[in-house]
């Protein structure tokens, strides 16, 4: 985490960047003095007046009679948009460099009394030793003067050997952004920064020093406190060091993209931090030939990225205290070597690693979600797990190792030191060890698993294992399990005390605690318990006595250790409620029978004075709709949808009778997420239908017939278990309907207040599902139903603009269903027949009609309609098209 007084320097290092910047952009305007022609004689700037200077694009600057190409005691601000060959020289203090153009030369900029350069985007500073020289170092009694401000957006290169390429040597910042590029060829640094009041360094491109002998660095600082920010994507390289930090300040470092150290010294250290800090690292660190990270002082790491050293990741030199810190992502390779001082590890997130890699380390503590530590390795003075989960798969050696309460510790490996459990230890599978003593208590967990045969876990001490109460919680796989089956689930050198508590995640199964045998711990099923005691619903309680009665069926084994939400799952899941719940879909969809021959009807009234007797009609009509049928406690809420085709012929046999028939194909769909079951149904239909106009008195009649072809499948899926199992079979479904109203005119609208009735019989089927164990034989039964409803209709004919006909049509209707509920008696194999019922028909709805029609050729007719039911427990929505014909 960065210092308060870290933060005050970043802040101060951004503003004077953004100042900087400012003034790039701001509004152009002359300058006092401005380059215009070509000189080889330099620029002395003590001969001209004023503040600011410009070279101007196109123009060359040298200096052939040696000196400075251009310089000046005062303190200037200076654009080159040129060229400059030699060097650029400002006394003043404050003076500014903006270059646009290209500068070449020995310490190509040197500003003594501090200031800014700012090289922008596409500009170039060619070196032969130093491109940017800022300040006076303090020295021999001088205090040093001048802090530097350096924002490149462009390119800084050492094109011949030299010292420092970016040198500040009264502090200041650095910003290289993701355009920029500075590149050194220097047994020094590419960029380096000392004394002063602050160092910050933020890297956004790259800086990178090409040279790999001597001590070459990418960034270097000294002085007092640094900061050090590489983003993602940068890179910073150096042939010694990528990073250095003197001893004389901690240095806060961030790095999200690479460090590196290229060179082949031993001694080399990508990062080395000899006056410690804080170092956060997302990106990559990496040295060819030494250390990683290198700290010779106090200091934290927190580490979510890769670390690589030849020897080291991390080498914590010296007798300071250091932690690190391990977060989900980190990568370490090579060891991470402590020092004499004390050396803290701290696990956070998630992730995996060797604990062999950590040399004279002194704490572990395990704060974040999930590790696993693989190998042997040791902690000299402690190690917990203060929350998540930590697996030991190797060995871990501490003098204490203490699982506090939010901790928890799994593994076939070792714990080597005394344990002590606030927490759990979870040895549901496999065998975990500890070298020493154990204690468990009052608020420990001890977590096993068994099955059927054996034990699926088991925790060996060596020691004395000291049980000061807790609960030991019991995991029970699938199978079947026997009266009286024992497991041994904790053997020590001698067991004291006991477990005060004892809990399973099995709704049926119970055990018992035997501590008969001395230094072991054995756990006994002391019953099994009756599967209908816990069960919750009509159709859970007959699921559970059908499997109640099935002590060998492969399905009694795996309901039997599940806990007791799992098992009620089970029971919705196994009860085949599907067939019963798709009686009431397959009645419910045989409205769009009805609807055909009550619209038919209604059109032959709306038309009657232009009908004549003995004309015929044929027409047809698509259909489609959807809706939701909501649970009632018991059976689960349910999807349907529908959709078919109708034709038909009908016509007046009188002025005051009508008569019609009716054949289709329809398709209903059935889906009950909560059973994980479907059954879809091919439908084909027969139907007649009639009216009669006696004055303004209305009635409609008619009767139906649908044939329905199942095809039904269930997934029962829980844990341990999963079958998909299908079945074919047959229903049929019939109706009869009327309706009474009574038509009078109102203007130009006709109105007809109505009553409708239908009856409805639906058989059921008989089914034999196959595909496995959950299969089911058995019948769903007959069930019948009645609607009625009673509305008013509303019509009115429009006459449009080009002499276009539109028939306009409404209704609001309250709709009463009732009807038996849905049952479906089954079995499964071998097993006595049990029964489990859908949501019974029983729904109070509003029901809302619209539709347009009109005469696309004489004799042809189109319409098209809307119809939604809105219940409190059922609601649908619909359209139809048809299509008709007079001849």
């Amino acid at each position: 985490m960065r210092s308060s007084g870290g933060w005050r320097r970043l802040f101060a290092a951004t503003l004077a960047v953004e100042l900087s910047l400012a003034m790039m952009l701001a509004p152009a305007r002359a300058a006092d003095v401005d380059i215009s022609t070509s000189t080889t004689t330099g620029v002395n700037l003590n001969l001209y007046a004023g503040t600011t200077v410009d070279i101007l694009s196109g123009v060359a600057v040298s200096n052939t009679l040696g000196g400075p190409t251009v310089s000046g005691t005062g303190t200037w601000a200076l654009g080159n948009h040129g060229s400059v060959s030699g060097q650029i020289k400002l006394d003043g203090a404050g003076s500014m460099v903006t270059n646009s153009g290209l500068v070449t030369g020995g310490n190509a900029i040197t500003l003594l009394g501090g200031g800014t350069v700012v090289n922008e985007l596409g500009a170039t500073i060619n070196a032969t030793s130093s491109g940017i020289s800022i300040g006076k170092f303090p020295s021999g009694g001088n205090p040093g003067v001048g802090p530097g401000v350096v924002v490149n957006s462009g390119t800084i290169t050492q094109v011949v050997a030299g010292g420092d390429l970016v040198l500040l040597q009264f502090g200041g910042s650095v910003t290289n952004t993701a355009t920029g590029v500075i590149t050194g060829n220097s047994s020094g640094n590419a960029v380096s920064i000392g004394q002063g009041s602050e160092r910050t360094v933020i890297n956004s491109g790259s800086i990178i020093n090409t040279r790999l002998t001597g001590f070459s660095t990418g960034v270097f600082v000294q002085g007092g406190p640094s900061i050090i920010t590489n983003n993602a994507g940068a890179v910073i390289k150096g042939g010694y060091n990528g990073v250095y930090a003197s001893a004389t300040g901690v240095l806060t470092f961030s790095n999200a993209g690479t460090v590196e150290s290229t060179g082949s010294s031993a001694s080399s250290k990508a990062v080395e931090a000899t006056g410690g800090g804080t170092f956060l690292n997302s990106g990559t660190i990496r040295s060819a030939a030494g250390d990683g990270l290198y700290l010779n002082a106090a200091g934290t790491v927190t580490n979510s990225g890769t670390i690589t050293g030849a020897v080291n990741a991390i080498n914590f030199n010296g007798s300071s205290t250091r932690t690190l810190k391990l977060d989900t992502g980190s990568v370490l390779n090579g060891l991470v070597k402590g020092g004499t001082g004390t050396d803290n590890l701290i696990l956070l997130g998630t992730g995996s690693e060797s604990v062999a890699k950590f040399l004279n380390f002194d704490t572990l503590s395990m704060q974040g979600s999930a590790w696993t530590l693989n190998d042997a390795g040791s902690f000299s003075t402690s190690a917990e797990v203060q929350a998540g989960v930590l697996s030991i798969l190797g060995t871990l050696t501490s003098p204490t190792i203490e699982i506090r309460a939010l901790g928890t510790v799994k593994g076939t490996g070792t714990l080597a030191g005394a344990v002590n459990n606030a927490g759990t230890v979870d040895v549901s599978a496999g065998t975990l060890n500890i070298s020493g003593s154990y204690g468990n208590e009052a608020g420990g967990t001890f977590r096993v698993g068994v099955t059927p045969a054996a034990a699926a876990g088991h925790l060996a001490v060596s020691g004395v294992a000291m049980l000061a109460g807790g609960t030991v919680s019991v995991t029970a796989a699938s199978g079947s399990y026997a009266l009286g089956s024992a497991y041994q689930i904790l053997t020590a050198s001698s067991v004291s005390g006991a477990f005060t508590g004892l809990v399973d995640d099995s709704a049926f199964l119970q055990f018992v605690l035997d501590y008969d045998t001395p230094g072991e711990v054995w756990l006994r099923v002391s019953a099994i318990a009756n599967l209908p005691a816990i069960a919750e619903t009509p159709n859970q309680l007959a699921t559970a006595t059908a499997l109640q009665a099935l002590p060998s069926s492969p399905l009694f084994d795996v309901v039997v250790p599940l806990n007791t939400a799992d098992a009620l799952e089970a029971f919705d899941d196994l009860s085949g409620e599907v067939h019963a719940s798709l009686l009431r879909a397959l009645a419910d969809a045989s409205r769009h029978q009805r609807d055909v021959g009550l619209d038919r009807v209604d059109a032959a009234f709306a038309a009657l004075a232009e009908s004549q007797v003995g004309a015929r009609n044929v027409w047809a009509r698509g259909y489609g709709g959807a809706g939701t049928v909501d649970g009632d406690g018991n059976a689960a809420g349910f999807d349907f949808g529908a959709g078919g085709l109708l034709l038909g012929a009908d016509g007046l046999v009188s002025r005051e009778v009508f008569l019609g028939v009716l054949a289709g194909i329809g398709g209903v769909a059935v889906d009950l997420p909560e059973r994980d079951s479907r059954a879809e149904a091919t439908t084909y239909q027969l139907g007649l239908y009639g009216g009669a106009a006696l004055g303004e008195v209305r009635l409609a009649f008619g009767a139906g017939l649908a044939s329905n072809q199942v095809s039904a499948t269930r997934t029962p899926s829980f844990t341990g278990f999963s079958e998909t199992v299908t079945t074919d079979y047959a229903t049929t479904t019939a109706q009869l309907f009327g309706e009474l109203g009574y038509a009078f005119e109102l203007g130009e609208v006709t109105l007809t207040p109505f009553v409708r009735a239908a009856l409805i019989g639906q058989s059921g089927g008989r089914y034999g599902e196959s595909g496995g164990d959950a299969a089911l034989s058995g019948a769903s039964e007959d069930i019948g139903a009645a609607v009625l409803t009673a509305g008013l209709k509303a019509a009115r004919r429009f006459v449009l603009g080009d002499g276009l006909v539109v028939a306009a049509r409404g209704s609001i209707a309250l709709q009463r269903t009732t009807g038996d509920q849905p049952t479906a008696t089954h079995g499964f194999a071998g097993g006595t027949p049990f029964t489990g019922s859908g949501v019974k028909p029983d729904d109070t709805a509003l029901l809302l009609e619209a539709g347009l029609g009109t005469e696309l050729a004489p004799g042809v007719s189109l319409d098209l309609g809307y119809q939604g039911q809105f219940g409190s427990a059922q609601s649908a929505q619909a359209v139809k098209l048809t299509l008709s014909g007079r001849f």
